[in-house]
């Protein structure tokens, strides 16, 4: 767990007692910066973690720092989430999020990890201790504070058989029973008598040989002895050390209160201890409902909460608090506004049953992010997730639990998304929409065990709605509705509704607020926003209802941009109309045109593609051209200058499909090679890096593609057998499509996690 006072995203303003700890002030201006790295927020639940595959879990394999995660599998450890002082283990450092799980390498046999603010531990089966990550106050034991990007053996130790990590410090706990510390000490948490940090490890020689348990919090700790005794030290500004008074402490004390006790957790701070009986004691900082208790007053010595019973395991995180019963039911309580309860509340001040019908044998939660293992072995995962530390790509908080479960895509034919949301299409016309649902756009993907629609034959993603084109000829849309882009009287479409007075159609688009519609006998028909003329009806006024494109005959293909439009027309002719400010129109100028334009450069076109702001044509030979916006490399001319004509994109031969995210481009080969350019610092290549690039790229570790999706910041790939990969921010895809509908994210490297 990783809390300071005042680090709190999303909390409230309410009034706490302070501390006078420098390091805690320190640290929230620390923090401060970390979250404005991270505000583009990466978006709500879930990835394929190794552990889902019936691997057998139990505590300590997980381990959630404050802005990141670790996991065990098979003696090996992985990780996801922030990377700014090499927590990750990945030899080096990064401020961009890692949602993918990375191998952290050079370590084996591995049967425990811990994590604190930004660094991570690791314990072998030898009872080595390896450390890794932030090092400014010695927490990696090395005897240096320089920080280490690579797992770093921790020496001057005897056999360890526990660890704990929190904040800025660690605890080991040797076979012997003996206590060793090193770390950030600022407020005594190291239990030595002093307030000096140490960068190699000490033992506390006041506590006795018979150790049984540890537990470190922020800026104190608990450790549990033999005969059921609880020792206290560090900070206690709230209580949490349960003495009965607020006076910080530098060298270990028992509570006198406790007895009888099974485990212990220390959190932000609060603390919690579990019974022999299965009661569960609290104190500390209470602002929150943190304690359980009924109330949200501070607690200096324990108190029991009644409404627990039958506890088996604990967990103590910034502001809330879980439980396990032996039934497998899980409970918490406290602070909710990162979704760490996985309930609807802000707050609550009493324990809540929230795991939904799973029995759960392992929990994890030291920070505002949440783990716990299932008795089959699945990972569920939930809260707080601005730096990826879910190891998903979905919004910035998730406000349910979620399985974590193994790619299983069969059947698909169409995918379309362009955002935060993604909709899908299988053989029998099924479609299901998955994602961002702010706006009804994915309906509810978090509850949604059935299809959406049936007898589809086309979808498409707006960035805030969506639409389908039914077997009958027929459109739906639902969703955002501000410009009339779901042809409705309702600023939002919450189901999907008909668009009236419009048949036939044989093709739809979406753009970011307007829609697309080409009907049987090669007519165009828009509607939605209008401000930049993407609806060509000759004016700039927004369009509640479906109005005829004027100008176009025999067109055979539409795509919509972010502002603009284009139609191919059966003799491989082009058009465009809409916002042209970065040259998306290609017709050689810079103004915008409310009527379409024919792209007179162009010829022998078959299939065109925009998503954003830049477009490629793919020609009858193989050859494709692109035009547009080039800020990062998209139209892979090798520069970042955009083109206001079309231009011949070298290097490409024999392009079978074409694709366009956002500031990325994609290109299916006749050979079944994938090349792809433009931007990739989210991983939008699928290729393991984060490395960009203006001309395009083989990707080496895809093949057998039939179809390829460019979204804002991510890419959907399809398999000729119907299964999906994703890739990049902001991606979302099913697992398991005909059976329970969970969310998941795929890593950054295409792999397959089934193997």
């Amino acid at each position: 767990m990783a809390h300071y006072q005042g680090m709190f995203e999303g909390t409230k303003n309410k009034p706490m007692a302070r501390t006078s700890s420098i390091r805690l002030q320190f640290l929230h201006k620390r923090l401060g910066h970390v979250l404005e790295l991270f505000v583009l927020g990466l978006l709500l639940i879930l990835l394929v973690l190794v552990m889902t595959y019936g691997i057998s879990m139990a505590q300590g394999t997980t381990a959630t720092g404050y802005n990141h995660s670790l996991f065990i599998q098979n003696g090996k450890v992985y990780s996801c989430g922030a990377n700014e002082h090499g927590q990750l283990g990945k030899g080096s450092s990064n401020t961009l999020a890692n949602s993918d799980l990375a191998l952290v390498p050079n370590l084996e046999h591995i049967i425990q990890v811990s994590a604190g603010l930004y660094f991570s531990v690791a314990l072998n089966q030898d009872g080595e201790v390896f450390c890794w990550g932030n090092n400014h106050f010695g927490q990696c034991g090395n005897g240096s504070n320089n920080d280490c990007l690579t797992a770093t053996r921790v020496e001057n130790l005897p056999a360890i058989k526990e660890i704990s990590a929190n904040g800025d410090h660690v605890i080991a706990l040797s076979a012997a029973g003996q206590v060793y510390v090193w770390g950030g000490n600022e407020n005594g948490e190291l239990g030595l008598g002093d307030q000096l940090s140490r960068n190699t490890p000490s033992r506390i020689i006041s506590l006795s040989d018979n150790i049984k348990s540890i537990s470190a919090g922020v800026a104190h700790n608990l450790v549990l002895n033999a005969k059921g005794d609880v020792y206290a030290w560090g900070n206690n500004s709230f209580g949490q050390l349960g003495l009965g008074h607020f006076s910080r402490i530098l060298v270990p004390q028992i509570v006198p209160s406790l007895h009888s006790i099974v485990a212990v957790s220390a959190g932000g701070e609060h603390s919690l201890a579990l019974s022999g009986n299965g009661e569960v004691y609290s104190f500390g900082d209470n602002n929150y409902g943190q304690l359980g208790i009924n109330n949200i007053n501070n607690q200096a010595t324990p108190h029991l909460i009644n409404e627990l019973d039958n506890v088996v395991a604990i967990t103590a995180g910034i502001r809330h608090s879980l439980a396990i019963t032996a039934g497998g039911e899980m409970f918490g309580w406290g602070d909710n506004q990162l979704n760490q309860l996985a309930t609807d509340v802000t707050e609550i001040n009493y324990p809540i049953l929230i795991n939904r019908n799973h029995s759960i044998r392992s929990i994890t939660s030291s920070s505002n992010h949440c783990i716990a293992v299932r008795d089959d072995g699945k990972v569920l995962v939930w809260g707080n997730h601005k730096e990826g530390q879910l190891g998903i790509i979905t919004p910035n908080h998730s406000a349910a639990l979620f399985l974590q479960s193994k790619i299983n895509y069969r059947g698909i034919v169409a995918v379309s998304t362009k955002s935060e949301h993604m909709l899908l299409l299988n053989g029998k016309g099924d479609v299901v929409a998955v994602g961002n649902n702010d706006y009804n756009q994915s309906s509810n993907p978090f509850n949604s065990n059935s299809v959406l629609l049936q007898n589809v034959k086309a979808i498409a993603a707006g960035s805030f709605h969506s639409v389908a084109l039914l077997s009958n000829g027929h459109v739906m849309c639902w969703g955002v509705n501000g410009y009339g882009q779901c042809a409705d009287s309702n600023k939002v479409v919450e189901q999907a509704s008909e668009v009236r007075n419009l048949d036939h159609i044989k093709a739809i688009a979406a753009g970011t607020y307007h829609t697309l519609a080409l009907q049987a006998n090669g007519t165009v028909w828009s509607w939605g926003q209008n401000k930049f003329g993407q609806l060509g009806i000759g004016n700039t006024k927004n369009s509640l209802t479906p109005k005829v494109v004027a100008g176009l005959e025999d067109i055979i293909a539409i795509v919509a941009g972010e502002k603009h439009s284009l139609a191919l027309a059966a003799d491989g002719s082009v058009w465009s109309w809409g916002a042209n400010d970065l040259g998306q129109l290609g017709c050689g100028r810079i103004s915008a045109s409310n009527k379409p334009i024919k792209l007179g450069k162009l010829e022998g076109i078959i299939a065109i593609a925009s998503a954003f702001n830049h477009t490629m044509a793919l020609q009858a030979n193989g050859q494709a051209f692109a035009w547009g916006y080039n800020d990062l490399g998209q139209l892979a001319d090798g520069s970042t200058v955009n083109a206001y004509l079309p231009k011949l994109i070298g290097g490409l031969k024999e392009v079978k499909q074409l694709s366009v995210g956002g500031s990325h481009s994609i290109a299916l080969l006749g050979n079944g090679a994938v090349a792809v350019w433009g931007d990739n610092s989210l991983g939008q290549f699928g290729d393991g890096q984060q490395i960009s690039s203006r001309v395009p790229l083989q990707h080496r570790n895809l093949s057998d593609l039939n179809l390829i999706y460019g979204a804002y910041r991510s890419t959907v790939w399809l398999s000729s057998n119907g299964e999906l990969m994703n890739t990049g921010a902001h991606a979302f895809v099913l697992s398991n499509y005909n059976s329970n509908m969970d969310l998941v994210q795929i890593s950054k490297t295409a792999i397959n996690w089934e193997k």
